[in-house]
């Protein structure tokens, strides 16, 4: 049985965001902004606050209490996609 070819980096050029829970997002807008001096891209209507970090966006949403990691997420920007 043959082994598929390799597809080419379908997701070359990609932006990639990563999003962060915070419970304080003035603070942590401090922090992302002021002390590691992220690119602020700014509010969305979603509540979240987004900065940019090389070809990274990094978004900080609000949730009351915080949270523990029970998982990751990654999430690719794409123009158009085939399921």
């Amino acid at each position: 049985m043959n082994a598929p070819a390799p597809r080419s980096n379908v997701l070359k050029g990609t932006q990639i965001s990563c999003m962060l829970p915070v419970i304080d997002l003035e603070r942590a807008r401090r922090f992302y902004g002021e002390q590691l001096g992220l690119e602020a891209v700014g509010a969305k209507a979603s509540g979240k606050f987004v900065y940019r970090c090389g070809g990274t966006e990094v978004a900080l949403f609000p949730k009351p209490g915080g949270t523990k990691a029970t998982h990751s997420t990654l999430s690719f920007q794409v123009k158009d996609i085939v399921a």
